[in-house]
């Protein structure tokens, strides 16, 4: 935790928004399926240089282990969960990589790069990027990438040269205790909200499962406009970090990226979402114990001032009166080391 005061506007949070792949459900992710339908084809890089492939666009057959050689060389470079499923999925196949010559990551979106074996700009993402960046989408991908969504897989789309080449299908399962997370951050009165990337059929599937709203095709700032007055925002990726600054309190996962680290105000030390409901208890408490030693010091005070305004307290008993004081507030503020605590000393940074 970066501050005490982080502690206290925790203690006033009403809303609290998850961001769900690598928060809500749990990492690694895992690469199921690969749909490469098209072949390879001879295509010039440049002058001279004619013996570089990728894939034509016209046909069925491609190699899968050439389709996954050019995501997986360029997914080696970002840092999201699905990159890092598909990279490890990739080197678990022996897969050969190759140095981007070009990288650029689009925030909610997916990556734009460039290979040594091309001229092309490859779009690996969402299929929003799919569109931003014009590339057509054959019936044959538009059919497997639904069949894919409908079974539960996070899909993502493969692009170049006008028209989406393939797709990668991954698994993702929500975290045991997180609907037993969300049933206690419900009972102690709070609002709970899903703010993701993913497109809206995904977000109607994990609203049914969650069971609270999901709100989806997000981009980062429009996770950050979602937010709400006293509001906590749990997130872990790059996508996550405007949402996580704006929030009153912004929590980062401890596995979480280097920008939600450091734009959150408190740091999971624990893989474990029931962190969380024992941090507001804790936050609660404290502030409890806060308000309760200042009404103590206002009557106190109160009490002190008008009785030695009528000269009927003595400097004897006013200096009695005063350590009485300091021992009730120092007590008070005590019982918090009576507060329970998880099975682990160090769960909160």
């Amino acid at each position: 935790m970066r501050s005490t005061a982080a502690l206290e506007r925790l203690a006033k949070v009403k809303n609290v928004f998850f961001d769900k792949t690598g928060t809500l459900t749990q990492l690694p992710m895992k690469v199921l399926e690969v749909y490469a339908p098209s072949p390879l084809t001879p295509l010039p890089k440049g002058e001279g240089d004619t013996d570089s492939l990728l894939p034509s666009g016209e046909g069925l057959g491609m190699r899968e282990k050439d389709f996954l050689s050019i995501i997986a060389s360029i997914e080696n470079e970002s840092e999201h969960p699905l990159a890092k499923a598909i990279v490890e999925y990739a080197k678990a196949n022996q897969i050969e990589f190759t140095k981007p010559e070009s990288f650029k990551a689009i925030p909610a979106m997916g990556v734009v790069a460039k290979l040594p074996i091309t001229n092309y700009s490859i779009a690996i993402g969402s299929a929003r990027l799919m569109k931003a960046e014009a590339l057509k989408m054959s019936t044959d991908i538009s059919e497997q990438a639904t069949a894919w969504k409908e079974a539960g897989h996070v899909v993502v789309y493969v692009g170049w040269d006008g028209q989406v080449t393939g797709l990668v299908g991954l698994g993702e399962t929500v975290r045991a205790e997180a609907k037993d997370v969300v049933h206690q951050l419900q009972s102690r009165g709070l609002i709970l909200s899903v703010l993701t990337g993913d497109d809206e059929s995904a977000g109607k599937r994990w609203e049914r499962v969650l069971g609270i709203p999901v709100k989806a095709s997000l981009s980062p700032d429009e996770k950050m406009n979602q937010l709400a007055e006293n509001a906590a925002m749990i997130g872990d990726g790059i996508n996550d970090g405007p949402a996580l600054a704006a929030a009153t309190v912004g929590l980062a996962m401890n596995h979480g990226t280097d920008v939600a680290r450091t734009a959150a105000d408190v740091v999971l030390m624990r893989d474990d979402l029931k962190v969380i409901p024992w941090l507001m208890d804790l936050s609660r408490e404290a502030m409890r114990r806060v308000k309760q030693n200042l009404g103590w010091a206002v009557i106190y005070n109160l009490i002190g001032v008008a009785l030695a305004m009528a000269g009927l307290l003595q400097p004897v008993f006013s200096a009695f009166a005063m350590v009485a004081s300091s021992i009730f507030v120092t007590s008070n503020a005590m019982k918090m080391n009576k507060f329970p605590l998880l099975d682990e000393p160090s769960v909160v940074e």
